[in-house]
């Protein structure tokens, strides 16, 4: 029989985003992997829901970054893609590479403000997590 060693637990990044839930209008946020693999998702929200989440949303990212490819424009281009809803709002944002940062506001919400925020937590998780883009090479076997 083999044994394997323990892993060490991940870092608990959820106050991250506990941070910009707190602003005003912001109801959840997630951090995602650019094949849709749940990150981390701010404390009030259930696991399987950010899951779910964090796999619809990769599609939108996928959209964004190769939608203007074919008119010259560089996938690196991308900054943000935003989803009007009748009961609010979706943003998706870049951070680091290969990993995407998904908030959902209220109707009402101050969308400068969301976006504002966004951007401080986006800057602030790829500090935090530093994920970087899986290759061919690197994928696990």
């Amino acid at each position: 029989m083999t044994e394997t060693a323990p892993t060490a637990p991940k870092p608990d990044r959820s106050w991250v985003l506990d941070d910009l839930v707190e602003h005003s209008g912001i109801r959840a946020a997630i951090a995602v992997s650019g094949d849709g693999m749940l990150l981390v998702k701010n404390n009030g929200l259930d696991q399987a829901d950010a899951e779910r989440w964090a796999a619809v949303s990769s599609p939108l990212q996928a959209c964004a970054r190769h939608g203007m490819e074919p008119l010259g424009y560089p996938t690196s281009g991308f900054e943000q893609v935003l989803v009007q809803h009748a009961q609010g709002y979706q943003l998706l944002q870049p951070f680091g590479e290969e990993s995407y940062l998904v908030l959902v506001t209220d109707a009402d919400a101050d969308l400068g403000v969301a976006s504002t925020e966004m951007q401080v937590t986006a800057k602030r998780l790829g500090q935090e997590m530093g994920t970087a883009a899986r290759t061919a090479a690197r994928r696990p076997t």
